[in-house]
């Protein structure tokens, strides 16, 4: 089975915006973290059991990419 047509998730974390993108596959969610001026950070190792969890892990995600590049604000 190939994965369903992603969704796209406008997320806010620490003040910065970023996209989350969900993928519904039959092993679970997968997602793909995009932080503007970062890059994205694709979760291809990973899948999720629902939505919910998807977008926490992808607050997580984003959470360390912003801090990874160290303080812009």
């Amino acid at each position: 089975m190939t994965g369903s047509t992603p969704q796209t998730h406008e997320r806010i974390v620490d003040g910065i915006a970023y996209t989350v993108e969900t993928s519904l596959h039959e092993r679970g969610i997968s997602i793909v973290v995009t932080v503007p001026g970062i890059g994205p950070e694709e979760e291809n190792d990973r899948t999720y059991a629902s939505e919910d969890e998807a977008l926490a892990a992808g607050d997580e995600i984003a959470r360390l990419l912003i801090h990874r590049q160290g303080p812009k604000r």
